[in-house]
């Protein structure tokens, strides 16, 4: 299609390139893969199905478009975090410099100083590239760098990813108490900004680059309330579905849930391994 990108015969429609002197433009780009208009359906796999062999390798944000999308058909860079508790950075296809500082809010020189303190030089990252934790510290005084909730890199899989490498890092840190507000810039009170409940396939992080995923996420922290601790654990509660509930007890209140996560059984044994019993 690349010979019919013509200036004067493209219009800009939302996301999606096409070619008006067709009376059909059925050969729409949404940058990361072709849409055939006619039949509603991608001509190419999706750039990261490698990764989600669950999932059809034509679905579109996990057969889910209307909780979740996917501006780019990319991912995010991922934090990491090895069973010993060392913290990484891990760059996804197409990340770079300006998606790192976008999604952790960082300044120009920030970014700057992680990166050639991680010893890369160029702009577009190979997927796989690894800034340490150290470099992080070197340049903020931590190793823990916060999600943007503002950045258009906020999306509800960042979201997800984030806050349970919160509680992750905690877990393998030796606490069950996990503060939120270490981990997402969050709004002041709790409300309809801070409520957020995903439905979909979301990955979240086990130690040592290893994921699993979960089906449901529900979480109503805010900066008022951004302590959660692991209270109530209901292993097959329907059936099909595991689910835990992380609480908070405000001075001289009962507790509030703040958290709650499902996925399927599938997950239970690698998840009690890894989130749920405390080696302390």
């Amino acid at each position: 299609m690349g010979q019919y990108h013509l200036i004067q015969n493209i219009l800009d429609i939302g996301k999606q390139d096409f070619c008006p002197q067709f009376e059909t433009p059925n050969k729409n780009n949404y940058g990361a893969r072709y849409l055939n208009a006619d039949l509603s359906i991608w001509l190419s796999v999706d750039p990261m199905s490698d990764k989600y062999p669950h999932l059809t390798s034509y679905n579109y944000c996990a057969n889910n478009p209307v909780m979740l999308i996917d501006p780019n058909g990319k991912e995010m860079w991922e934090p990491q975090i090895t069973s010993g508790g060392k913290v990484s950075y891990v760059a996804e296809k197409g990340d770079n410099k300006e998606t790192f500082q976008s999604q952790y809010g960082l300044n120009a020189k920030q970014t700057d100083g992680i990166f050639k303190g991680a010893g890369i030089d160029n702009r577009q990252i190979a997927q796989g590239t690894t800034i340490s934790g150290d470099a992080v510290k070197n340049v903020t005084g931590s190793d823990i760098l916060k999600l943007d909730t503002k950045s258009k890199q906020a999306t509800p899989q960042r979201f997800v990813y984030q806050a349970m490498f919160g509680v992750l890092h905690n877990k393998l840190n030796h606490s069950n108490i996990t503060d939120m507000s270490d981990y997402i810039n969050l709004e002041g009170s709790t409300g309809a900004n801070n409520n957020r409940v995903y439905n979909g396939i979301f990955k979240i992080p086990l130690p040592d680059g290893e994921k699993m995923y979960i089906s449901h996420f529900n979480s109503s922290f805010s900066n008022d309330f951004s302590n959660i601790i692991t209270e109530k654990y209901n292993f097959n509660y329907d059936g099909n579905r595991s689910r835990l509930f992380y609480t908070q007890y405000p001075a001289g209140k009962t507790g509030i849930y703040k958290l709650l996560i499902s996925f399927p059984n599938i997950y239970a044994d690698k998840f009690e391994k890894t989130y749920y019993k405390w080696n302390i």
